[in-house]
């Protein structure tokens, strides 16, 4: 059983929906559950035959029923692991476990700094009841071991991984520029993901006020888009701004940028950056979290300090005179952050878990109606 705080499109949810689409793949039984109301990436799982269910926390208020009714689902099914990504997924599950004997494994994701005291002390509290943790990197890890307190021998890391044939460009650059109103000729610098205040946007659109020959394409939705909106009206950045929201075909759209950004002020090991090298794009971000465990600053990519709008700027222009960046970038996915990479690594520990396990997942038998 898979265990996320939602299914919208972002690079959590399109990870759990790799690793689950990879193992159904090898024959395992899954299900993936959400703790909020389900998502479009729950809807894509369940298209493709793989069962999902949202258990439909609107409220906080309502913490003790979506406990309950994942508590009764793990009761009638009991799975032999279940892994839970995020805060909310992370201690729902381990208090909704507690007892049947099913091991839980609690995945981190990111360095937050911005966590809160509550949600620390609450981690803590409910740590032990998890058998164990994974972390999308080795910074993320040693912060889940100082701040959350996690035991060092109950922590994995498995990176996020991408099949680097699905992001290779299929020579649509013109044709993508068309359709999104850009200059077929024109200077592009891109962002995918979520628009969430940690991604620190308007720091890029401060640097690409500094580059006005350069377009800025940003690709995603969020709490954010409003604000961000506003301010590339107030900077009178006007048309060399392309918000896009949400897309369903994110390949396609990196084919028309000549560089990617990624200016977060802290982050795990984020999938977006993961995707942009894998589509041979040269990348610039930040230095912060886990980002230069796949970044080799002027090997494969430029990395500069957060907050830095100058820096970013002049990171992008070189970035953009060094094709050779993205070439290495792609060989680095290939050769050490793949898709299949990462779903190895979790099936070795689920497996390794499972055989420990009393409970076990009915041979044969389809995922029972919560």
């Amino acid at each position: 059983m898979l265990v996320l705080t939602d299914s919208n499109r972002g690079g959590t949810p399109h990870r759990v929906a790799a690793v689950a689409r990879g193992l159904s793949a090898r024959g395992w039984q899954l299900v993936v559950v959400t703790v909020k109301p389900s998502g479009p990436v729950s809807e894509d799982l369940a298209a493709e035959g793989i069962a999902t269910f949202g258990l439909d926390l609107r409220s906080p208020w309502l913490a003790p029923v979506a406990l309950w009714r994942l508590r009764r689902f793990l009761r009638s099914w009991r799975p032999d692991v279940v892994q839970s990504v995020l805060w909310h997924a992370n201690v729902v599950a381990r208090l909704a476990a507690l007892g049947t004997g099913i091991p839980v494994v609690s995945g981190y994701e990111s360095i937050d700094d911005g966590k809160s005291r509550s949600r620390v002390l609450l981690d803590r509290a409910t740590l032990r009841l998890a058998t164990r943790h994974v972390a999308v990197s080795a910074a993320v890890g040693e912060r889940a071991v100082a701040r959350e307190r996690a035991r060092p021998q109950d922590l994995r890391v498995i990176t996020n991984g991408r099949d680097v044939e699905r992001w290779a460009p299929r020579g649509r650059r013109d044709e993508v520029r068309d359709g999104l109103g850009i200059p077929v000729g024109a200077r592009v610098v891109g962002w995918t993901g979520r628009l969430h205040p940690v991604k620190d946007l308007p720091t890029l659109l401060r640097a690409v006020a500094l580059l006005p020959s350069w377009w800025l394409l940003v690709v995603g939705e969020g709490e954010e888009g409003v604000r961000l909106r506003g301010l590339a009206e107030e900077m009178g950045l006007g048309e060399r701004v392309v918000f896009t929201g949400e897309v369903d075909d994110v390949p396609r759209v990196l084919e028309a940028f000549d560089v990617f950004c990624l200016p977060s002020r802290w982050e795990g090991l984020p999938g977006s950056l993961v995707e942009a090298m894998a589509a041979g794009l040269p990348v610039v971000a930040t230095r912060v979290g886990g980002i230069p465990e796949i970044v080799a600053d002027g090997k494969n990519g430029l990395l500069v300090p957060p907050g830095d709008p100058q820096g970013l700027a002049s990171a992008i222009a070189a970035a953009a005179q060094r094709p050779e960046l993205g070439e290495k970038a792609r060989l680095t996915v290939q050769e050490h952050f793949s898709e299949e990479a990462m779903v190895d690594g979790y099936e070795r520990l689920w497996r390794e878990l499972a055989t420990r396990s009393t409970s076990s997942v009915p041979s044969g038998g389809a995922v029972p109606e919560p």
